[in-house]
């Protein structure tokens, strides 16, 4: 008489030691993203880069150009774009700094006038406000030093990204097909059709987000300068354009993008209207 074998099941895993290695996992992958953050960061704007610089690509490869020069066109173009707006912002800026001093003049007039107001309306001496102030100053010169080291290791990172980044967006655009291949043999047992639908559904979300991200951010920057420029503020186009910018951090992001042209309208104009108009308006936006 023949017996039929009998299939061995593998143990299941009590529920909670399963927790607790993916508690571990999890753990453990994060550690990794933190150890390896001055890799992932470049990485991921690249892929930020990478992913709206692909289409422009395809259409280079549609007219019959190799795939490298494709690749290396669209990253050109991608840097010159970049390029532009930062160079906008700095030249901007120093335009700002050349009037630095009438500005501080202004700043300081606009000091002394809410001195007085405290003082009247509360009876707040002034000495008391100013001592406030000149220990809050002393303690930011006494952290300059902490503040110096900051800049210059964050300088560092910016130029290690500056040669880092643009190399990733060319490979990310260069062997795109080894990507997906990579996809296809690290999840072997899933059908192919599935992976792929799977990666275009994600390249189509992210690209989808990035163009609106970015359309919405030249609309908001049209729409500040519109306000700006019809207020009378100096440099209308450098403030919008930051304000947009800004945009990209949450919450807090309109909310110095606001208080920036409006500082500046309070140190340069001749009445605080101007300020208030300026918020007000950059929240119309922002509701808008």
């Amino acid at each position: 008489m023949e017996t039929t074998p009998v299939k061995s099941t593998p143990p299941k895993l009590h529920p909670a030691l399963l927790n607790a290695a993916r508690l571990i996992t999890f753990s453990v992958i994060i550690a990794l993203i933190y150890l390896l953050k001055s890799v992932v960061l470049p990485l991921l704007f690249s892929i930020m880069i990478a992913v709206p610089l692909y289409p422009v690509a395809a259409r280079l490869e549609k007219w019959k150009l190799p795939r490298m020069l494709s690749s290396l066109i669209s990253l050109v173009i991608g840097v010159v774009v970049l390029g532009a707006v930062v160079y906008l912002i700095v030249t901007q800026v120093l335009n700002i700094g050349k009037d630095g001093m009438q500005i501080v003049g202004k700043v300081q007039g606009v000091i002394d006038a809410i001195l007085s107001w405290l003082h009247d309306s509360f009876g707040i001496a002034e000495n008391t406000v100013t001592t406030r102030l000149r220990e809050g100053m002393d303690g930011v010169l006494s952290n300059a030093a902490g503040y110096v080291t900051t800049a210059f290791s964050s300088v560092g990172s910016v130029l290690a990204g500056l040669v880092i980044v643009p190399l990733f967006v060319f490979f990310m655009l260069y062997y795109r097909d080894f990507f997906r291949e990579f996809f296809f043999i690290a999840f072997k047992r899933t059908p192919q059709e599935k992976v792929n639908r799977v990666l275009n559904d994600i390249y189509t979300v992210l690209n989808s987000y990035l163009v609106g991200l970015i359309t919405v951010m030249g609309i908001v920057a049209i729409l500040n300068t519109i306000g700006l420029l019809v207020m009378g503020v100096q440099y209308a186009w450098f403030f919008g354009i930051l304000a947009s910018l800004l945009m990209l951090i949450p919450y807090i992001g309109i909310v110095i993008g606001s208080l920036l042209p409006a500082l500046f309208a309070i140190a340069t104009m001749d009445s605080y209207w101007y300020a208030l108009g300026i918020i007000g308006w950059f929240q119309v936006v922002q509701f808008l």
